[in-house]
This record gives structure tokens, sequence and C-alpha cells, in this order.
């Protein structure tokens, strides 16, 4: 099948080839340094995907499925995550794991709109991340010292980049 990737903005063809889906289609392009700036990802099933060094700068990533994806030295700045995350800012994302009761990974965001979490199926705020966290785990188990522990090293970090 015939995978494209298109500009968000224009609709212009920015990458295409044949394979077996979005996530082959867009590692190919990463592959041959394809320019995927403004890229439209919406809703791309990105999960396990080998995204190391990837210029998605303004790339629209609504409601894409990031989860085990590998974003070192990604550049995601300006990359719009949705209604409810908002653009990212420059150094605005964290992912650690695989770790807590779900063995998943943890992404957390840095954006116009906040500070945000997703982890297994929990998408949040950082404080409703960590209200739901002592809700389910409490504050001295495992999990819960794990987590919120995740939340104040994400808080931090954010705010190294803020200032």
């Amino acid at each position: 099948m015939k995978y494209q990737i298109l500009n968000r903005y224009d609709s212009r063809v920015q990458f295409e080839m044949e394979c077996e889906s979005m996530k082959e289609c867009v590692e190919a392009a990463i592959t041959q340094s394809a320019d995927l700036r403004s890229a439209d990802l919406r809703s791309a099933d990105l999960r396990y995907a080998n995204l190391q060094s990837a210029d998605l700068r303004s790339a629209d990533l609504r409601s894409a499925d990031l989860r085990y994806a590998n974003l070192q030295y990604a550049n995601l700045q300006s990359a719009d995550l949705g209604e409810e995350i908002g653009k990212l800012k420059a150094g605005g994302y964290f992912t650690c794991g695989p770790q807590g009761s779900r063995n998943d990974m943890l992404m957390a965001f840095n954006s116009d709109n906040g500070m945000f979490v997703k982890a297994g199926c929990f998408t949040g705020s950082l404080d409703e991340f960590r209200a739901a966290v002592i809700k389910t785990h409490g504050k001295t188990s495992k999990h819960g010292k794990l987590y919120l522990g995740v939340a104040d090293l994400i808080e931090y970090k954010f705010s190294e980049v803020i200032a």
C-alpha cells in the first residue's frame, strides 16, 4: 500500500512509499532525511517507532499513538499534540519507563497549555496525574512513590527549561 506524509498546512506530499504501515513510512522518511517539519501525522499509529533525531517541528501529532516510540533527540518543538495538551515548548517532552503498575512508558509534555502526562490510559495535567496516583496507589506504596517521584522530576525538568 502507498503511504504519504502530507504537510499539515498545504497538503503537499513530503514523503511517500510503498510499505505496510504509516510507522514504517515515517521511519523510512527519517532514515532518508526527508523533511518532516509540519508533517500531518494526526492519529498515526507510531507505537514502537524509531523517531530518534527526527525533525518534527510543528508536526500535527494530535491523537497519534507515541507509546514506546524512541523520541531520543527528536525535535518536537511547536508540535501540536491536540487541543488539551497544545503546542510543545522547546525541550517540551520527557519519557521514562517501562515502569509502574502497568510496566508502561510515561510521557510528559511541557506546552503552551501547561505540563501534561500520558501514562497508560491516563492523560491529564501534572496536578491531575498526582491526584490520580494518590487515589489509585496512595503515597506510600511502591508505585505511588515511583509515580510521584517521576512527577517531581518532570516538574523540575520543565522548570529548568522555562527559567
